[in-house]
């Protein structure tokens, strides 16, 4: 028998219910990485999770994804318990996974033809999505020729094109300088404006949780917990050089910052 939805899990596409996880160690001891995590996310929304190190964000972020099991508690797409990775879930991830044998056109073609497209098919969407991430100059370079942040992008490009309703996005531009993260942050936000799929967004970078979300998802240690959502009621779009003038966008940042240093000190 299919169970019946409620009109929260119609409501939101992703519901995490009271979600627990934990490891044995080595010695044989029990690690509780995260205790009563309640959270809904509505379609289209943009929420990021920060927190100390060893917080359980990116745990967390491979459960939704089907690549954890949770210890007690479940996440449900549309009301549907998961069960494993799926097309419905895209995930996008700092280490890029790319494969180096392949060209930039056919990493981005891959997916597609896993879905049964021919070939042809395939590369024109590839390069629909290589457009849109400013890389249709790159189809035919392979990944050792490419900078990180192109690499990157070309790992955005991928997940898109095969269409999943939700990213999953954890420490995507964490390993980029500076400059180039400010960039994909804003071509992230671009290719987030024009669809509005639903992105849960793990990141250690508070300007970058604030700057690009709907709601900040605030973590704290011993074990993971959420510590407090706050709720980014700043237009859109969003230009960060006004931003950095505005009171209520440092506010959010001062605010967001401090809760860190405190669950810091407390864990200390």
């Amino acid at each position: 028998m299919v169970p019946c939805m409620t009109r929260v899990e119609i409501f939101y596409v992703i519901i995490i219910d009271n979600l627990a996880k934990w490891f044995s160690t080595a010695g044989g001891a029990r690690h509780e990485a995260l205790r009563n995590i309640n959270l809904e996310i509505g379609a289209g929304e943009f929420v990021s999770i920060i927190g100390p190190s060893g917080c359980g964000k990116s745990t967390l972020l491979y459960i939704v994804g089907g690549f954890e099991r949770a210890t007690e508690g479940a996440v449900r797409i549309h009301g549907k318990p998961i069960t494993g990775p799926g097309r419905d879930r895209g995930p996008v991830f700092q280490e890029f996974a790319l494969f180096a044998w392949k060209t930039v056109l056919e990493n981005v073609a891959y997916g597609l033809r896993l879905q049964g497209k021919t070939k042809q098919e395939a590369e024109d969407r590839a390069r629909g999505f290589l457009k849109m991430v400013g890389l249709e100059r790159f189809a035919g370079f392979y990944p050792k020729e490419l900078s990180g942040g192109m690499k990157q992008r070309v790992a955005i490009a991928r997940t898109l094109a095969y269409g999943p309703e939700i990213l999953l996005m954890d420490e995507p531009f964490g390993a980029l300088d500076a400059r180039t993260r400010n960039h994909l942050q804003r071509d992230l936000l671009k290719i987030w404006e024009e669809d509005r799929k639903t992105v849960l967004f793990v990141t250690h970078s508070v300007e970058e949780a604030v700057f690009l979300s709907d709601r900040v998802v605030v973590m704290g240690t011993g074990p993971g917990h959420i510590a407090k959502v706050i709720p980014i009621e700043l237009e859109r779009p969003r230009n960060r050089s006004e931003l950095m003038m505005d009171l209520k966008y440092q506010g959010y940042i001062a605010e967001i910052e401090g809760m860190i240093d405190a669950v810091e000190a407390s864990a200390a």
